[in-house]
């Protein structure tokens, strides 16, 4: 069984969803401007975060001095979001350690205390990592 040719109406006549140009039908806008909508700053987060994923407890360490030394775009992270990002910590575990370190969710890596910073840090040193 063979399935018809998809005609996008450009002219283009072939089988791409896309058409002959490779651009998204009706959008104008090409592949390379798909995720032009991620901006600069989501996309500096994101960078951070898959450094802690990367190191661990090494990377919050090190997300938490940049905050705490007046580094902008780390200071704007949550301490939650940091936690979370270390591959072995649970959901559960990231909740039990904010709450330990009474730190809230929705703390910025520069809101919190040196001592908060400390509990955190040693809850996090104590973790089993695989």
């Amino acid at each position: 069984m063979t399935l018809p040719a998809y005609d996008s109406g450009d002219g283009g006549g072939g089988s791409s969803p896309a058409g002959a140009s490779g651009r998204a039908a009706g959008t104008g806008r090409g592949p390379a401007d798909r995720y032009a909508y991620v901006s600069e700053e989501a996309h500096r987060r994101a960078l951070m975060l898959s450094e802690v994923a990367a190191d661990g407890v090494a990377g919050v360490s090190r997300m938490l001095r940049r905050a705490a030394s007046g580094d902008r775009e780390a200071a704007k992270l949550t301490v939650s979001s940091l936690l979370r990002a270390v591959p072995p910590l649970t959901a559960l575990q990231v909740h039990e350690y904010l709450s330990l370190a009474h730190v809230r969710e929705s703390d910025l890596a520069s809101e919190i205390t040196p001592d908060q910073r400390v509990t955190l840090l040693a809850l996090l040193h104590r973790t089993p990592h695989s």
